[in-house]
């Protein structure tokens, strides 16, 4: 099977070992086959040997025993009994070689003629029995006497046995030796056939796959076999080509994936430079704003209080909306201003000790002054728990103004707004409670967003930028509490809740910032 050439791994010596380990498997399983091929072989043929050799044996003795009728023809047809017997002493004699122990003759009617005995004399076990009889068993062979084509008589020869040793020696080598030739051909030429046609392939194809598996993709396996191991071969050829195709995919998204990434920083840094620009311009514009607005407001007021003379009724009108007008826009301003600020990270906390109840006081009474005006009232639930909280109280009063400012805005003529405090020993908890009409299920996901309103309408109702929430949502954050909200369950209304933790900010931090939460 050929195959691309494939590097060195790092786990040559386990793969060389492995390869002996298999090729060693495989030849000893073939050794073993061809040994006990062999050994049958073998008996089959040491059986046909000793079947041979007794053949060969039966025919000799019979052989033997014809030559000796023969040879007696003349003295039998003679009827002399001392040749006769003379002649078998000379047979017996000369017949060394061929192990005959005893001779008799006798007539047709069974009558003995002439007999002669030598060894442990007659024993007459005759003919037939088992195959290894003839080696081991004296055996008389009868052979008839034919004078003119007539049989006169009969030639009993005795046979000694040779014993199994000698008669199957010669046969039972030869047939080991062929048996050994065979096993050791077939051994060989069957070893190298299955190292060359079963166990190398094998190897070349895990030596591929371990290339394979180490992230080589340019093995390239190809076999003209039709069997399981060239179909083996295709499988891994077809699979190292669909890991390439994947990995190019792969690679084609990663690089698609990293220009979108490029792409998507610097559009983040584009952002990220407009936001900075837009702040910067909001706090420049507010802060540019703030001058004029003072100057407006002073006169105003002073217009308001007469200082410049005594006005009628309408102008005296006109005056007091202009004032409304100049400390709204002031109020939209400081808003911006805040908000500037507060994404670019630079208003700055100071905690220290504030008494949460006196807090909450004042906001409630501030909040008095403006709330008069819409006809809602404010109170302070009581009883009010005494507690002494590090915050930045400044930051923390400003929170609650926002609340206390959307709540009276959004509240209807002779409704109450309530603020409550609450300790429930993990955390401190301002609650503000309206009567107004709710926060919009589809707008309460961004209700804490920069410039985000439930009511878009622009009216004296509600106005405002959508600052105050987002603003309060920051400072709490920034004091590792919350700003949340639910339905008031007393009724028409929502409440909102400033939550901060029971032991306030850590003593040790002395100061922070607000982050950026868009």
């Amino acid at each position: 099977m050929p195959m691309s050439e494939v590097p060195t791994s790092p786990s040559r010596e386990l793969r060389t070992a492995s390869r002996r380990s298999l090729s060693f498997r495989y030849v000893a399983l073939i050794v073993g086959l061809v040994v006990t091929v062999g050994m049958l072989l073998g008996l089959a043929g040491t059986v046909a040997s000793v079947r041979i050799a007794a053949d060969e044996r039966s025919k000799s003795l019979r052989y033997g025993a014809s030559v000796v009728a023969a040879s007696l023809i003349p003295v039998v047809a003679d009827q002399d009994s001392g040749r006769i017997e003379a002649q078998l002493v000379e047979i017996l004699g000369a017949s060394s070689d061929h192990a005959i122990e005893c001779i008799a003759i006798k007539d047709a009617s069974g009558a003995t003629i002439a007999e002669i005995e030598g060894g442990d004399g007659w024993r007459h076990r005759g003919q037939g029995g088992a195959l290894l009889d003839v080696f081991t068993e004296p055996q008389v062979i009868v052979a008839p006497i034919v004078v003119d084509g007539l049989p006169v008589a009969e030639t009993w020869v005795q046979y000694k046995p040779v014993g199994l040793t000698a008669a199957l020696e010669r046969p039972v080598r030869v047939t080991g030796i062929i048996v050994l030739a065979a096993m050791v051909a077939s051994g060989l030429w069957g070893g190298f056939m299955v190292l060359r046609t079963v166990v190398e392939p094998i190897e070349e194809l895990r030596d591929a796959a371990a290339e394979i598996a180490n992230g080589r993709r340019d093995v390239v396996l190809s076999s003209t076999r039709s069997d399981e191991i060239g179909q083996l071969a295709a499988a891994l050829d077809d699979m190292t080509r669909q890991l390439r195709r994947q990995e190019q995919d792969l690679v084609e998204s990663y690089e698609s994936l990293h220009r979108a990434f490029e792409e998507k920083t610097e559009l983040a840094k584009g952002l990220e430079r407009t936001m900075n620009a837009k702040s910067n311009f909001v706090a420049a514009v507010s802060h540019e704003l703030r001058s004029p607005m003072a100057v407006l407001s002073l006169y105003g007021e002073m217009l308001q209080s007469e200082e410049f003379g005594r006005l009628d009724p309408q102008l005296g009108q006109a005056v007091g909306s202009m004032v409304a007008a100049v400390s709204r826009l002031s109020s939209i301003v400081q808003g911006l201003i805040d908000v500037a600020m507060l994404e670019r990270g630079v208003i700055t906390l100071e905690f220290a000790d504030v008494p949460l109840h006196d807090l909450a006081a004042q906001a409630v009474a501030d909040a008095l002054v403006f709330a008069r005006e819409r006809e809602v009232r404010v109170e302070l639930l009581h009883p009010v728990p005494e507690r002494v909280v590090r915050v930045d109280g400044v930051r923390l009063r400003q929170a609650l103004d926002n609340l206390l400012s959307n709540a009276v805005k959004f509240s209807p003529p002779d409704s109450v707004v309530s603020v409550h405090l609450l300790d429930d020993e993990k955390d401190l908890v301002i609650e503000v409670a309206d009567e107004g009409p709710g926060v919009p299920e589809d707008f309460a996901g961004s209700l804490f967003d920069l410039f985000s309103r439930a009511d878009n309408e622009d009216n004296a109702t509600a106005s405002g930028l959508g600052l105050g929430l987002a603003i309060a949502d920051r400072i709490m954050r920034a004091h590792g509490g919350s700003v949340s909200f639910r339905p008031n369950p007393h009724g028409r209304g929502t409440v909102f809740s400033l939550r901060l933790p029971s032991s306030g900010v850590p003593a040790r931090q002395k100061h922070a910032s607000v982050k950026v939460v868009s």
